[in-house]
């Protein structure tokens, strides 16, 4: 037996079993309309389960036009329990005795507005979505009393060619808009005189709209068009709210036709547009072109006539480039009328469109190299001169400078800069990010462990000040009023995340003097967990100084490695940093030094029990001077120089240091206890790797 889910329009009252032909009316003007009641009985769709909608809603209003009236129509509007049946244009006299009617319902209804023209009735909106339908339907007009009852039974249908998407989840008072590779808009485009309809068709990855509904008593959208019928096809969706736009991969085998498809919360969709990544195959891309505010659009060209970018720019090198090519999928596809190729790497994936008249260019790091992508998806690295426009897609890595409370209500205050350095703060780990106000910003981190994450376009933090340290004005990067973590790549704070510029990060955490006082910095740490990056191992003139000095409640040191160090760089970097307890993750292997380069590195670090290798083997003009003084703690060194005829390059490098220890030097080193400065109680030894 079929299953029918009937809801009753009303039923005023029972009916004789034999009646007269109705005396119809005269005219329009010479009847009293609410002598017209209307019993119709109007029929969900049978197979209502293959669709989102499932029954009947407050609200939901069905149209029905009368064969041979197309001056009008009449709505059937559902209010919970019954349905409210107005004329619209027409009066119910103007239906005769019998005849027959067609129906529509469009989860648009509500607010749309029927036409009638050339034979055909159009809706002033929406016409891509499903839709449900009757046609050819009976209906009677009888007389009883006084009054006279239209009765019709409407089951409607709806067309087995639609495939719906629900997100949950998602609540907007703007226009919400779904375009999806496998997913054609479609709708209701007229309905003839007769009731046959004609349908609207677009291409797939056009945009459709979307339209307000509930599932399992939650709110959410839904959106519905004619799929793809190509089985084991990927599809991407990207959702327009407003003007924000989301999207959201998902794997299938295949999208059927009269189907329902949940997709997940709207919660969980990533935002695209400027300033958000997404790591794919290890490499963290911006999810739009340079000039570009959505995913399909190719943003603005950078080719050989064109405006080169800033050499500074951070774009994905030819290993980068690689990588994506090998460890991540290329799906060829369209989506929002635009062609490209979903890169796709577990979870993963970002869109790149490429031209559909001539081959597009990314560029490569150093602008010598492009990714090429022809018209037909395939795609490889090129480098000869590029025949046509080239385009930026940015790469950054996810390890922005960071701050983390490690006490409930901690304030934070982000020092001196301007408006030019494009300094942004993110509260969610990089997903979002908001405009810092110049010259200083105040945070508030409400409980332990929210943090704020940083990067910015600034050229350099330097000291400015003569004798003092600290940024200009002798303020460091940031002040807080309670202990604070910093973690992260210190280089997203600047334009250049690759190199360091000269007296870079000088005073970078310390304060400056009070008159001839030194001044303490209780606030910043360094946690194992989250441990602060220093990347670049090349360091120009005066880079890192005096970068912690006073830091007294430091226990780490930042993971860096010296490759090459310029004149003062590191110099009194730890100084007075007398909680620090290891030198871990540093490694000083510049074999060539400069002056003053080491000067007082570690001096006042009462804690630290060992220091990284001294690998140069030459040194240089007080290089080493006071390194090591005041480290009362320290029990070993390795120190491999072997010409040491600089002057005061060892000037009180061990001075007030633990009284016995071990030194490891070089085969036929220049050291031995009570000699270039080396405790006289201290045991000397040859060191072997």
């Amino acid at each position: 037996m079929r299953k029918w889910f009937v809801i009753s329009l009303f039923m005023l009252f029972a009916f004789a079993a034999c009646q007269q032909e109705p005396v119809m009316p005269d005219s329009e003007n010479s009847f009293d309309p609410s002598k017209f009641q209307f019993n119709f009985t109007i029929h969900h769709p049978e197979d209502a389960t293959k669709g989102i909608k499932t029954a009947w809603e407050n609200g939901d209003r069905v149209f029905i036009f009368v064969t041979g009236i197309t001056n009008g129509y009449l709505t059937a509007t559902f209010n919970g329990t019954n349905w409210n049946t107005a004329c619209v244009g027409i009066g119910p006299s103007a239906l005769g005795a019998s005849g027959t009617l067609h129906a529509l319902y469009l989860p648009y209804g509500n607010d749309a507005l029927p036409s009638y023209d050339n034979n055909q009735w159009t809706f002033n909106k929406g016409t891509d979505t499903y839709y449900f339908y009757a046609f050819n339907k009976a209906y009677t007009v009888e007389e009883v009393g006084e009054d006279f009852v239209v009765s019709a039974t409407i089951s409607m249908e709806k067309p087995e060619t639609y495939v719906q998407f629900y997100i949950p989840y998602l609540e907007a008072n703007e226009t919400i808009q779904l375009a999806c590779n496998a997913l054609c808009p479609a709708g209701l485009a007229s309905l003839n005189v007769n009731g046959y309809i004609t349908e609207n068709s677009g291409n797939a990855g056009a945009p459709v709209n979307g339209y307000a509904g509930t599932l399992a008593g939650e709110k959410g959208y839904y959106v519905s068009g004619k799929p793809v019928s190509e089985p084991g096809k990927d599809y991407y969706f990207v959702l327009k709210k407003g003007n924000t736009y989301s999207h959201y991969f998902k794997n299938r085998s295949a999208i059927q036709a009269n189907k329902a498809y949940q997709l997940a919360s709207y919660t969980t969709w990533p935002v695209v547009g400027s300033s958000h990544f997404v790591t794919v195959a290890g490499k963290r891309l911006e999810t739009v072109n340079k000039g570009a505010s959505h995913p399909w659009e190719l943003g603005t060209p950078y080719g050989s006539t064109y405006e080169v970018p800033s050499v500074l720019e951070k774009l994905p090198d030819d290993a980068d480039w690689n990588a994506l090519q090998s460890a991540a999928a290329w799906k060829d596809m369209k989506i929002w009328d635009a062609q490209g190729s979903l890169v796709v790497a577990y979870s993963n994936y970002v869109f790149l469109p490429r031209s559909s008249s001539a081959s597009s260019y990314y560029w490569s790091n150093g602008f010598a190299s492009a990714l090429q992508m022809s018209t037909d998806g395939t795609h490889s690295l090129i480098d000869s001169a590029l025949p046509g426009e080239a385009y930026v897609r940015t790469l950054e890595k996810r390890d922005w400078f960071t701050i983390i409370a490690t006490e409930d209500n901690t304030t934070v205050t982000f020092n001196y800069y301007a408006a030019d350095d494009h300094i942004k703060f993110s509260r969610n780990n990089g997903i979002d990010w908001e405009d810092c106000d110049a010259g200083h910003h105040i945070f508030l981190l409400k409980q332990k462990g929210d943090r704020i994450c940083f990067t910015g376009e600034r050229t350099n933090y330097k000291n400015d000040s003569g004798d003092q340290w600290g940024t200009p004005g002798n303020k460091p990067i940031f002040d807080a009023d309670q202990k604070v973590y910093i973690a992260g790549n210190i280089m997203s704070l600047l334009a250049d995340k690759d190199n360091l510029s000269e007296s870079a990060f000088h005073g970078a955490f310390s304060k400056g003097k009070n008159g001839n006082d030194e001044i303490e910095v209780k606030y910043i740490d360094i946690s194992d967990d989250d441990p602060l990056i220093l990347p670049a191992t090349n360091l120009p003139p005066r880079c890192y100084t005096q970068m912690f000095r006073n830091c007294t409640k430091l226990t780490r040191v930042p993971a860096f490695r010296v490759e090459t160090v310029g004149i003062r760089s590191c110099y009194n970097m730890f100084r007075n940093c007398s909680s620090l307890i290891t030198t871990e993750g540093i490694e000083l292997d510049a074999m060539e030094l400069t002056e003053d380069c080491y000067r007082e590195l570690f001096r006042g670090c009462s804690k630290i029990t060992s220091i990284p290798i001294l690998r140069a083997p030459t040194l240089a003009k007080s290089c080493y001077q006071q390194m090591l003084s005041g480290c009362t703690s320290l029990g070993t060194v390795v120190c491999l120089a072997t010409n040491i005829s600089a002057s005061d390059c060892l000037n009180q490098w061990m001075s007030g240091i633990k009284s016995t220890g071990t030194l490891y030097q070089a085969h036929n080193g220049p050291f031995a206890p009570n000699k270039n400065g080396v405790p006289k109680d201290w045991i000397v030894k040859e060191y072997t790797e």
